[in-house]
């Protein structure tokens, strides 16, 4: 299991992680704010409030490990990096 999804691609079984697309949008609205006058110190701290699971179908299936629906419904899917 992983932290992020770069774990994942390299041939992790799942990560509950980052979405870096999304964390990217998050940094350029805070950065748009800062080049319309507002102070960094005003602006708050904030976290992803969504985490993406991620999910290796080749690990899962090299470990005889079966997803269950719920988790694979909402799960990106991807494969490789499994010996």
């Amino acid at each position: 299991m992983g932290a992020e999804p770069a774990i994942v691609e390299k041939g992790g079984l799942v990560c509950k992680g980052i979405d870096y697309y999304e964390l990217g949008k998050m940094a350029g609205y805070k950065a748009a704010e800062i080049f319309n006058g507002k102070k960094p110190s005003e602006i708050p701290t904030e976290t992803m409030k969504e985490l993406k699971i991620t999910i290796n179908t080749d690990a899962a299936k090299k470990l005889k490990i079966t997803i269950p629906d719920d988790i694979d419904k909402i799960a990106t899917k991807i494969t490789g990096g499994v010996n």
